[in-house]
């Protein structure tokens, strides 16, 4: 069984059909949908729209309108890393629709994908099985729908690597890559299997994957996948023994982070991970997530783990570097360290400095890491997992807390 027509395709004819029969609440649901879609700052900003558009669905006899605003409950709680909410919305939004009045609804394959989403990025060791199951489901029964697909496959290929199956990950990205021909998510592509070929130590596959990553950015180009690829790219240089050739690089990443409004950092954890593998270097300390809005926006593979390495680095430099570094964080957390970059390179030294000297002792590195990774790990499913990890990064920095 495969769905006989696209979400986008039912979307649109509904509407235009509407607007042929004058059928003027029923151009209300798409009406509200567009307000719902429309950028907003917070959850609470959309719930009024998002309850209207249920009734109005009810009281139209549209099921699969009904649909459509419970997905995008579920799927605007994701986009705004409220990622445990969202696994909630998505896992009653997906029991429902198993009900006989939604079959044959367009929208069936997009509810099981935002939960596989919502798992893979929260808890992908947890919620393996669910997530192999919720893949099983959407490439089975929605076939037709091709950047349905393409997306699935790309939550396959975060799942590999949060297993840290690392041979099953390049053949999913690889897979993913055939099927994500341009545009944004076949510029992911190269940038995870960068992150792959790096951990296979396959630095013929990194070199092709940047090559490639480069050329289709001359077509799609966003800050944050130059910055990754460029990042990647210094990756290999050093692992080439050409230090001078990565530094210039790195500089670009400087240059293109201070001329972006949008944001360009988050992604760059598995880059950081190299950086701190290689050399202890706390350079990209600063491009691990910051801000209270990524919170639950990574698994704990994925944020936590990574953080720490940070921290227990960060334990170990001077304690003048430390209380600068301190600094740094902690402005970053209340939005302030754009403005002490605007100062003097004597001024920024001074600041960072003594904000990490009063603060240190409040928010000493090792101990707000472990406090804030026992609180993140003890609400996964397998939280032994995760403390295997902690005890293998310890034994790979020498430093036991």
């Amino acid at each position: 069984m495969t769905e006989q027509i696209n979400a986008w395709e039912w979307y649109n004819n509904f509407y235009h059909e509407a607007v042929l029969k004058g059928d003027v609440r029923r151009q209300q649901l798409h009406e509200l949908h567009q307000v719902i879609d429309a950028p907003h700052k917070v959850y609470e900003e959309v719930v009024p729209y998002i309850e209207q558009g249920l009734n109005l669905a009810q009281e139209c006899h549209e099921p699969y309108w009904f649909v459509l605003f419970e997905y995008s409950r579920s799927h605007f709680l994701f986009n705004n890393y409220r990622i445990q909410e969202a696994i909630e919305t998505a896992t009653k939004l997906v029991v429902e629709v198993r009900k006989p009045k939604y079959q044959g609804c367009p929208l069936l394959g997009h509810c099981y994908f935002i939960l596989l989403s919502a798992y893979t990025s929260y808890d992908p060791i947890g919620y393996a099985q669910e997530i192999e199951e919720a893949i099983r489901y959407v490439e089975t029964y929605f076939q037709n729908d091709q950047q349905l697909l393409i997306y699935t496959a790309w939550r396959q290929t975060e799942l590999h690597i949060g297993l840290e199956n690392w041979h099953k990950a390049k053949d999913s990205a690889i897979e993913f890559q055939m099927r994500a021909k341009h545009g944004y998510p076949s510029v992911m592509t190269t940038i995870l299997l960068c992150h792959i070929a790096y951990k296979l130590n396959d630095l013929s596959l990194l070199k092709t994957q940047l090559e490639l990553g480069t050329s289709l950015l001359k077509h799609y180009s966003e800050p944050v996948l130059q910055v990754n690829l460029l990042l990647w790219q210094g990756v290999l240089l050093l692992l080439e023994k050409d230090d001078e050739a990565a530094k210039k690089v790195l500089n670009r990443v400087k240059e293109i982070q201070k001329q972006s409004t949008a944001p360009t950092s988050s992604p760059n954890v598995q880059t950081a991970e190299f950086y701190y593998d290689q050399n202890g270097s706390i350079s990209d300390l600063t491009s691990l997530p910051q801000t209270d809005q990524f919170k639950n926006s990574y698994s704990p593979y994925y944020d936590t783990i990574r953080r720490l390495r940070a921290y227990y680095i960060l334990n170990k430099q001077h304690f003048i570097l430390r209380w600068m570094y301190i600094g740094i964080y902690s402005l970053h957390g209340i939005n302030c360290y754009q403005w002490v970059r605007s100062q003097s390179i004597i001024i920024q030294l001074i600041i960072l400095v003594l904000v990490g000297f009063v603060l240190n002792p409040l928010i000493h590195p090792k101990r707000r890491a472990l406090r804030n990774l026992k609180a993140i790990i003890q609400k996964t499913r397998k939280p032994e997992f995760y403390y295997e990890r902690i005890r293998m990064i310890e034994q790979k920095t020498g430093y036991v807390p």
